[in-house]
């Protein structure tokens, strides 16, 4: 086998730079040419960023998502009740009719008419209409209002026939 050549390091280097060669070495010119290091923070960071509106639709965007995909599991247990028979579908309509199950249905409302209108606003943004700040904003409030109109709508349409 034939021996490896080493690499020449600076120090071993013929050739130095400018400022190299009016210090004596590389090293030394590198140690005064050294910057102070900056404080940064790091991101995000709450005391720089301001919240906006896209932040908060864009987190509950998620959570509505994932609340859907939990709210299954009620329906499912729904559906397998009443598959069951009279007394597992009975056991579950207590459930659902109680204070507990009925926050959760009007939350899975909320969640399904949120995700519903957001997701049709990304598909706005999907077909490059809404980027400016201004629509934006204002379709993400529409998406949240809208949201809460229909929410109530149903609970209004659906109350009166719970009993």
């Amino acid at each position: 086998m034939l021996p490896r050549k080493r690499r020449p390091r600076l120090a071993d280097a013929k050739v130095l730079s400018r400022r190299a060669s009016v210090i004596g070495n590389s090293v030394a010119a590198a140690s005064i040419f050294k910057m102070p290091a900056r404080v940064r923070p790091t991101s995000p960071h709450a005391g720089i960023y301001r919240w906006q509106i896209g932040n908060t639709l864009s987190i509950l965007h998620r959570v509505t998502g994932a609340a859907l995909a939990l709210g299954l599991i009620a329906l499912s247990y729904w559906l397998v009740s009443l598959a069951g028979g009279p007394v597992s579908y009975i056991s579950a309509a207590r459930f659902f009719e109680g204070p507990v199950g009925l926050i959760v249905l009007f939350g899975w409302n909320f969640a399904f008419w949120f995700h519903l209108l957001n997701g049709i606003r990304h598909l706005f943004w999907d077909a490059g209409r809404g980027f400016e700040r201004t629509p934006r904003h204002l379709s993400g409030w529409a998406a949240v209002l809208g949201a809460i109109a229909l929410t109530l709508c149903v609970a209004a349409w659906v109350w009166p026939r719970l009993s």
